[in-house]
Formats: C-alpha cells, structure tokens, sequence
C-alpha cells in the first residue's frame, strides 16, 4: 500500500472517529431535552443580548409612514441543558444544530406594520452551541416599521425612525433583554442608500412598570437617523 493511499485512510478514520463524538454528543444532549421548556427558573432571570447589524435602508414609504429595512439579527444566550464537557466527546468544542430543535427567546418586532411580528428565522438557519452552554443565533430578517416622517422640510428633510423589539411573553424578571444601551448600532456591513445619508444609528434600553403589574417590561430599541439626499429628483406621490 503506497503512502498516499495511508494518509487517505488515516484522514477517514479521523472524520469517522469525529462523526462519532458528535452523533453521541448530539444524542445525549437531546434524550431529555423539551425545547418547551424555557432555560432558567423563577429566581434568576435569564440573560439574551440582541444585536442588530442594519444592511441597507430599503424604502422610507412616506404616504403609508413605513421604513423598510434589512438586518441581520444576532441573539445570544446560555441554555445549561446544552452545556458538556468537551474531553468527554473527542474534544467537540461547539455544534451546528437547527435553530427549530432548540428553546429560543420569543422576541418580537414591537412597532411593525404587519400583522406577525414574531421574529423567527427562516430557511435552515442553524444555532451555535458552544460547550459552556452559550448559545448564538444569527438569521436575516427584513423588518417594516412604523416610522413618523415630517415632510414640514422636504426635500431638506431629515428623519428618525425607530426600531423596537420586547418579549412577547415574558416580563423583564425573566427574560433581561439587552442590546449595549448607549453604544453605536453595527454598521459594519451597511449598504448606503441613494435616496438617504445615514447620520446615525444608536440603541437605547426602555424599562417600564405599569400601574398593574410589579414586574418591569423592556424595550430595546435601534435609532436610524436619516437626511435626505440633496438636490436628489425624489418626489412624494
């Protein structure tokens, strides 16, 4: 047997081996696991960061009051159910699995303009699972928000619209939504627009209590400030 014919056997026998780490590891993760089942209890609330990494203004629909906008979404959070020991399974450090196996965070788009406002993601997106327990959900959303447009300064106009998430289910006691309140959005893939400049784009942390209830509501919220492009032959129809 020449020796090129051995590194192809070694290399097989090295992806078999690995294979099998995984199918164990995916197997003994799951036996038990009711997706169900939120990660966490009434004591202690459970932490997700969100992001939202804008891409490109699509349309600022000024009759209807519409901002249309695509981005991609980033969700992280620890599930302990999903958390082994990497020694234990051939060194398997993280996992790919199917987002739709796994318990996720019902965050919603608070001021959409249609009528499902679940965030969902869509196609085969898959979540990474990190040994600790860590898990992080990337998916690509275009999202449709109201957005108050002052026309008062056409066209020299500038505009803020706002995008807001919460849970739809759960109080701020048991689900702590973040988004890094007080730093500048993700602007690191953003398309520019030719109708409209991008000024800024910024997040901030609403927490609201109501008359009714003890426990806090939150909001996150990603802040697009726009100006319209000068001299541009936009019209409003």
């Amino acid at each position: 047997m020449d020796l090129k014919m051995l590194f192809l056997l070694a290399g097989g026998m090295l992806v078999s081996a690995s294979s099998v780490d995984k199918h164990r590891l995916v197997a003994g993760l799951f036996e038990n696991y009711d997706k169900r089942i939120e990660p966490f209890d009434d004591d202690y609330p459970l932490d997700v960061k969100m992001d939202l990494t804008l891409i490109e203004i699509m349309d600022i629909d000024e009759t209807k009051q519409v901002m249309t906008t695509h981005s991609w979404i980033t969700l992280k959070w620890v599930d302990a159910r999903l958390a082994w020991q990497p020694e234990h399974f051939g060194d398997v450090t993280d996992l790919r699995i199917p987002s739709d196996m796994i318990w996720t965070p019902d965050l919603t788009l608070k001021n959409t303009v249609e009528l499902n406002n679940q965030l969902l993601p869509g196609g085969q997106n898959n979540a990474i699972l990190l040994s600790s327990g860590e898990v992080i959900l990337v998916y690509q959303a275009i999202l449709k928000t109201s957005c108050r447009v002052d026309l008062s300064y056409f066209p020299m106009d500038q505009q803020m619209c706002r995008i807001s998430f919460h849970s739809w289910s759960y109080t701020g006691d048991k689900l702590n939504v973040t988004n890094g309140a007080g730093e500048p959005g993700d602007l690191n893939e953003y398309i520019s627009n030719m109708e409209w400049i991008l000024l800024s784009y910024e997040k901030s942390r609403d927490t609201t209590f109501y008359t009714c209830c003890p426990e806090p509501y939150i909001t996150l919220n990603f802040d697009v400030v726009l100006r319209r492009r000068p001299c541009s032959s936009w019209s409003i129809s």
